[in-house]
């Protein structure tokens, strides 16, 4: 098949995959991690300048897409945003180590396990998190709701009405959590697979069966899971977005989701993008043979390359 069907069927596939297996920490604060460097490429959609990184930016350990702007981590804990500014974090923020961003809001987590959010003034009752919240160790924005994983391996969740998003009272040894649009998904440490909330498209019927879990993704109205050797599982109403899991593709590291576009990285560190409802013309990724990271937001994406 052609580079570009194979990018829009691959990319609409990653609609709804990402993250990375890693087990809960035991205690409450967030150390952080020694992460590789890298400069920030971007691509697709810039009505809003978020495809328009700003000069110079570099030492970046992670990247977020939102709907309408971006963000980068950069090794020493501060954050740069570009794009709608509604996408700008609160002044002096720091000590950060890992950020998510979504249509909702944005989530920041910081290394004494404490969360911080922004976004939409109107919503921000919404996206604002719940008083106390500590001990947390990875976090999931969503599109109508967001997702805390805390060191006990439990999972807090808070948005525009936190009792339809709230997730199963047994759900524990939780190790990796995704908010999709109005459901969630929680990876456990037996490399099993959880889902809750929404479920109009079948969003929440995990396979039975799956096992061997590497990574998990909730999107709009499915679920996608990558697996150890690399291969995809995906479930819900992948028709919606012309889903079509193509063969004989090579091991997907990492899969990153926007609404109706994704972009996946292989394990050898190639990218390929697309998608649908979006300008074809801008959804193809650039040659990249070293990514560490990529994420997408609303017909534009990021990745993440190693200096």
């Amino acid at each position: 098949m052609s580079a570009r069907v194979r990018s829009v069927r691959l990319a609409v596939l990653a609609v709804v995959a990402a993250g990375t297996l890693l087990s809960a920490l035991p205690s409450a604060a967030v150390p952080v991690k020694p992460k590789q460097t890298g400069t920030v490429v971007a691509w697709g959609d810039s009505r809003y300048g978020q495809s328009d990184i700003p000069p110079g930016l570099t030492d970046v350990i992670e990247v977020a897409d939102a709907y309408r702007y971006s963000l980068a981590l950069k090794s020493d804990g501060t954050l740069v945003a570009w794009g709608d500014p509604e996408g700008t974090p609160p002044a002096g923020l720091s000590g950060v180590t890992a950020i998510s961003a979504s249509g909702l809001s944005s989530l920041a987590l910081k290394s004494d396990g404490t969360v911080v959010a922004w976004g939409n003034e109107g919503n921000r009752d919404a996206w604002t998190p719940p008083d106390g919240l500590s001990g947390v160790t990875k976090i999931s924005a969503g599109g109508m709701f967001n997702l805390a994983l805390k060191s006990d391996g439990t999972v807090v969740a808070w948005g525009v009405d936190g009792a339809v998003w709230d997730p199963p009272a047994t759900l524990s040894d939780v190790v990796e959590i995704s908010a999709g649009v109005e459901f969630g998904m929680a990876l456990k440490r037996d490399g099993t697979v959880v889902a809750w909330g929404q479920n109009s498209h079948g969003e929440t019927d995990v396979p039975v069966g799956l096992k061997d879990v590497a990574s998990i993704e909730a999107g709009l109205v499915n679920g996608v899971a990558v697996k150890t050797d690399g291969s995809v599982v995906a479930w819900g109403a992948n028709d919606y977005h012309q889903l079509d899991i193509a063969a004989g593709l090579p091991p997907v590291a990492e899969v990153a989701l926007g609404l109706t576009s994704a972009v996946a990285r292989m394990v050898d560190g190639s990218v390929l993008s697309g998608g649908v409802g979006c300008d074809s013309d801008s959804l193809d990724a650039p040659t990249i043979t070293n990514a560490l990271q990529v994420d997408a937001g609303e017909c534009h994406f990021l990745a993440l390359v190693a200096d």
